[in-house]
């Protein structure tokens, strides 16, 4: 089932992005006085503040809020068939890690050549895969 909240991010970043966009127009409208006047530095700092922040405001809204939205909008064709417990990607990695961190489960012992790490049947010596004599798993 899709996300059937996926605009609300895009909303709040295109929010945000107006927000940006906002401030933009106010930076580059502040009057600033002449350089020897009183005033002036106060003037063009809150002037470059409101342009740099707008810009990045404009910017971070943007991409996050697309981002955001993207991923929830479509999350069901990263993840659903993926997450499901008898897909064999994550049955194989899920072998290689409890392989990994010695995690047996309740099942006889099962073994793999000691070379290519491929699982063998019981009782073969020989791996048919690369011809390698056979170890007990790890």
């Amino acid at each position: 089932m899709k996300n059937k909240y996926w605009y609300i991010p895009l909303i709040i970043g295109l929010v945000i992005s107006a927000t940006g966009v906002a401030l933009i127009i106010i930076g580059t409208t502040i009057y600033v006085p002449s350089m020897g006047s009183g005033g002036w530095f106060e003037a063009s700092s809150m002037q470059s503040f409101c342009i740099v922040l707008g810009a990045f405001l404009t910017f971070a809204g943007t991409i996050t809020g697309v981002s955001i939205s993207f991923s929830l909008k479509n999350r069901s064709v990263f993840g659903e068939d993926q997450n499901k417990v008898g897909n064999p990607q994550n049955i194989a990695l899920t072998e290689q890690i409890k392989r990994l961190f010695g995690i047996k489960d309740n099942k006889e012992e099962e073994i793999y050549c000691e070379y290519c790490d491929s699982r063998l049947q019981k009782g073969e010596t020989k791996c048919p895969n690369c011809g390698a004599k056979v170890k007990k798993s790890k």
